[in-house]
């Protein structure tokens, strides 16, 4: 996708509470907390989906690459079909 950040809407334009966008400085990647105390997150992104992985670790996608993949990879599969 040529215009990623372009694509989607901002916290802001969605009118969700977030903190300030912050800045990572050994690449300019940036991100943000999103306030969500009612989980209804997921609501606002169409192809959004929760996975529960039970006895998961604290990071996943280091601790167990392989299942971090497998649900990863899953996802993308269902969203290019449509």
């Amino acid at each position: 996708m040529e215009d990623w950040e372009g694509s989607s809407p901002t916290p802001h334009s969605l009118g969700i509470r977030h903190t300030r966008v912050i800045t990572r400085p050994e690449n300019n990647s940036q991100f943000c907390y999103i306030h969500d105390p009612d989980h209804t997150m997921i609501e606002l992104l169409p192809s959004a989906r929760v996975e529960v992985v039970t006895g998961a670790p604290h990071s996943m996608y280091w601790e167990t690459p392989q299942v971090f993949n497998d649900v990863v990879a899953s996802f993308l599969r269902d969203v290019a079909a449509g």
